[in-house]
């Protein structure tokens, strides 16, 4: 973990801002609710717990490829289907 430590370590440092609150004029029937939202600012410091695998993307290379695929942690392989109707 010494390259993930010196990844870190390297990262600049970004000063968090306080913005002083202001209070909005009261209106009649008219309120505020708080939306928690985010944005990535350092994707390679996400932990894997909160990545996700795209199976559409692998799905779509496996088709065009076949058996030929070669993806880190991916097993291929063909799966046989019945179908009534087809003409040789």
């Amino acid at each position: 973990m010494k390259e993930e430590a010196e990844l870190i370590i390297t990262q600049p440092v970004i000063p968090m801002v306080s913005v002083p609150k202001t209070e909005a004029p009261k209106v009649a029937g008219v309120g505020f609710r708080s939306n928690w939202k985010f944005r990535i600012v350092n994707e390679s410091l996400i932990p894997n717990e909160y990545k996700t695998i795209d199976m559409v993307k692998i799905g779509g290379v496996v088709r065009a490829l076949k058996g030929a695929t070669n993806i880190p942690g991916v097993e291929v392989y063909e799966e046989l289907a019945t179908v009534a109707g087809v003409r040789k």
